[in-house]
């Protein structure tokens, strides 16, 4: 199907891209809210945010996104380095 649609619509519409399009739609359902809730996030923020499968744990790093001005690489940091469970951990300690 992928092919189908590269092969009519351009390169946008990889079987990477159309699997990342569905999860996209079934994670955030309201698409309109949430163009106004993240105006700084791109959709390469999103394939990443779409990697963390907790929702707590998601819906920390787009708020960390959003109010720090975050860049693709520096969240794909982030997420790789386990920021939000090394916070959790600290937290726990205090």
């Amino acid at each position: 199907m992928g092919k189908d649609l590269q092969t009519e619509f351009g390169r946008g519409f990889s079987w990477r891209n159309l699997y990342y399009m569905k999860l996209f739609y079934t994670t955030y359902p309201k698409l309109q809210t949430l163009s106004a809730k993240f105006k700084k996030l791109t959709w390469s923020h999103f394939v990443q945010l779409l990697t963390v499968t907790d929702e707590n744990e998601r819906k920390f790093y787009e708020i960390e996104c959003e109010e720090n001005n975050r860049s693709v690489r520096e969240l794909s940091r982030q997420i790789d380095s386990s920021l939000y469970e090394r916070l959790a951990l600290s937290k726990d300690k205090l």
